[in-house]
């Protein structure tokens, strides 16, 4: 099967000269979660990750992923695939392994394809061939969801967009972080799964404001309702959006996001002469990140409800101990009591990761209902789940559980993984002062013990406000600075696959 949509790709190519053809997983903003329209090398590999590469050329087809889905690739890729750790220094990256082409015609899709990705091409002489193959091979309806005002949060529209306003004066803002999309509107959809979020841009400029958003009767429907009438906000379909932006940008400087732009959308803001660009939207990502009194005082009860929740799937796997159950059904139980007994649950925030054994050591090893293994009561039991709440929450949870008698060096480990979430806990840190200083303390005991051990990931990261369960600011390794009402996940581990321990 595999063999065959590989065939299909390929022959494309050859029919448009096409030497390579690069895909990332990815969406017209960058999107950690994309709609289903953009899984497209599930379809072609088998690869279920969430984070990934391909180049395709008639004699090769290559994978690279990062380290916390590397031994997930290994696993699941089709026959005659390369799979690479793109996180390992010694590995060629797809953008060299392009390069060492004479001639290269590249396809790509460039409305789900940054021009950060591609940087180290731009030194040679290549023509680039605008192409969605996958649409052409395997073509997919794009549906997307109703749209609906969230109005759990606490700060207004027009609140939002005056700050906006009065920091990037005489300017056009554009929004493609769909984080900063539904933060700023106040929406929210389903046309992400494990997300509520709707996709669309928005359009600021010092006298009008844009939201491109749903269908075009979507649209129609959301323009009439308070508060969009009230601020005369102008409502599109979010596929009209590439053919108007050019129009609307008439100040002498435009504002965005460089990570969340794509490339036709890049072309576009190019093509506008004597234009200033500004490429990044830090004041509004801030200003997303914090929470307010009240919101956090909903959060805190909420992950009170949520771990009474868990605490009943817990002691129903404590009932179910030594019978035969995969980690699929132990997904589906918890989903199960998330729905009888979650006030306003609304769904996952990301795929429940119920792990046995070996399976915890994989970072995000993710069972399904046609891929999962049957729980050893006598090995550990990894649980990182998530949940995603109306009233205004987003939770993410880690705890690993052993059934049985626990080894020494388990033991060990968990108490180390445990000493340095509580030191991240007990942590005093400033304002202003850089959020890396909690990844320190966490990983102290866990180096002191044995440096092999040290987690490949960061300590944490911000979490959304009924939104992505990974939302930054606050992210670590910049020298961040923390404001007050900032949330942060805290999550220290220790992945050894031979002891089948995370």
């Amino acid at each position: 099967m595999f063999q065959q949509h590989l065939k299909l790709l390929r022959n494309e190519m050859k029919k448009r000269k096409i030497t390579h053809y690069y895909h990332e997983i990815s969406d017209p903003h960058m999107t950690e979660f994309t709609h289903s329209f953009y899984h497209r090398l599930e379809w072609l590999c088998g690869f279920s990750g969430f984070t990934g590469e391909i180049v395709i050329t008639q004699k090769q087809a290559c994978l690279w992923t990062d380290s916390i889905y590397f031994l997930q690739a290994k696993k699941e890729i089709a026959q005659g695939w390369e799979v690479y750790d793109i996180d390992n220094i010694e590995t060629i990256s797809p953008c060299l392994m392009i390069k060492q082409s004479k001639k290269i015609s590249l396809g790509l899709n460039p409305e789900i394809t940054n021009y950060m990705s591609l940087e180290e091409l731009f030194d040679i002489e290549l023509d680039i061939i605008p192409i969605d193959i996958f649409n052409i091979i395997n073509p997919l309806p794009f549906i997307l969801s109703p749209i609906h005002l969230f109005n759990e949060c606490s700060t207004p529209v027009i609140q939002k967009i005056e700050s906006i306003r009065k920091k990037y004066h005489n300017s056009t803002i554009i929004l493609t972080d769909l984080a900063d999309v539904n933060w700023a509107f106040n929406i929210r959809a389903h046309d992400i799964p494990f997300s509520p979020i709707a996709y669309g841009y928005g359009v600021i400029t010092p006298t009008q404001v844009h939201l491109f958003v749903g269908n075009k009767n979507q649209a129609q429907e959301l323009e009439v309702q308070y508060p969009f009438n009230e601020l005369k906000i102008k409502i599109h379909s979010y596929h009209s959006f590439f053919g108007s932006i050019k129009h609307l940008i008439k100040t002498p400087i435009v504002v965005y996001n460089k990570e969340n732009v794509n490339m036709k959308l890049q072309d576009i803001i190019d093509s506008i002469s004597n234009l200033k660009r500004k490429e990044s939207l830090r004041f509004i990502q801030e200003l997303r990140s914090i929470r307010s009194s009240k919101e956090i005082e909903m959060i805190k009860q909420i992950h009170i409800n949520d771990s009474v929740i868990l605490c009943y799937f817990f002691s129903k796997l404590n009932q179910l101990k030594g019978t035969d159950i995969t980690e699929w059904d132990a997904s589906v139980l918890l989903e199960k009591l998330r729905k009888e007994l979650g006030e306003k649950y609304d769904e996952p925030s990301f795929l429940s990761i119920i792990a046995t054994g070996k399976n915890g050591a994989m970072m995000h090893y993710e069972p399904t209902e046609q891929k999962n293994e049957l729980i050893n009561w006598d090995k550990t039991l990894l649980c990182d789940v998530g949940a995603q709440y109306k009233s205004g929450c987003t939770t993410d949870v880690t705890r690993t559980l052993h059934f049985g008698t626990p080894t020494q060096k388990e033991r060990l480990c968990y108490t180390r993984v445990l000493q340095g979430h509580i030191d991240a806990q007990m942590t005093k840190i400033l304002q202003d002062e850089s959020i890396d200083k909690i990844d320190t303390v966490s990983r102290k005991l866990i180096l002191n013990e044995n440096e092999e051990w040290d987690f490949k990931h960061d300590i944490g990261h911000g979490v959304g406000h009924y939104s992505f369960v990974h939302e930054y600011p606050p992210m670590y390794g910049v020298g961040l600075k923390v404001k007050e009402g900032m949330t942060t996940s805290i999550e220290p581990g220790i992945y050894l696959e031979k002891l089948e321990l995370e």
